[in-house]
């Protein structure tokens, strides 16, 4: 990977150079004002690519650790599709794929699926599709035994996250039209 830095104004730094022909491969990271260990002991604040360097590489080993399933080289790709690209980061000759954003990379990328195979090339759906509606009765009861338990789920990079299952029971506004449902019954006298 290549790192630029980026100044404390968070626009490409003075002393950095820019992407250009890396663009597909790098990253922009905090350079300046970054308050490092001195020679001889004690702190001094720094400034340059050197100061960004270790900010991508601190960022992959937190998402190595974070998802040892995952390959060295889908962990930098992960950190790359994640990198923000709003406003000046958009300029690909300048900050490559964007500047680093570490909160992105640790949450799911694409859509989330639950694995219904055996293996994770089986097939999958996505977690979004899944609800589960149940009356007042017996939705209680369900979302109270599923709250606490975890589901194994997976990105579209198949890195591992759980979740929650009691979010996924809801329950279903019933509102009871008992005139309606006798006359379903047949003859009915639905005036008493």
């Amino acid at each position: 990977l290549a790192v630029v830095a980026i100044d404390q104004s968070g626009a490409i730094a003075s002393y950095s150079n820019r992407c250009g022909v890396a663009a597909a491969w790098c990253i922009a990271a905090p350079g300046s004002g970054i308050v490092s260990a001195a020679p001889g002991g004690g702190y001094a604040t720094k400034y340059g690519t050197s100061m960004a360097a270790p900010h991508v590489s601190a960022a992959l080993a937190i998402l190595r650790q974070l998802f040892p399933e995952l390959s060295a080289e889908v962990i930098v790709q992960r950190l790359l599709v994640t990198a923000d690209r709003s406003g000046v980061y958009t300029n690909g000759n300048i900050y490559g794929r964007g500047l680093l954003d570490l909160d992105a990379a640790t949450r799911p990328v694409g859509a989330t699926t639950v694995l219904t195979g055996a293996t994770i090339a089986d097939a999958s759906f996505p977690l979004s599709d899944t609800t589960v509606r149940l009356g007042a009765a017996f939705g209680d009861g369900l979302k109270s035994a599923l709250s606490g338990m975890q589901l194994a789920v997976f990105d579209s990079q198949r890195a591992t996250f759980f979740v929650d299952l009691g979010p996924f029971v809801q329950l279903a506004d019933v509102s009871t039209d008992l005139p309606a449902l006798l006359k379903r019954f047949g003859n009915v006298d639905t005036q008493t």
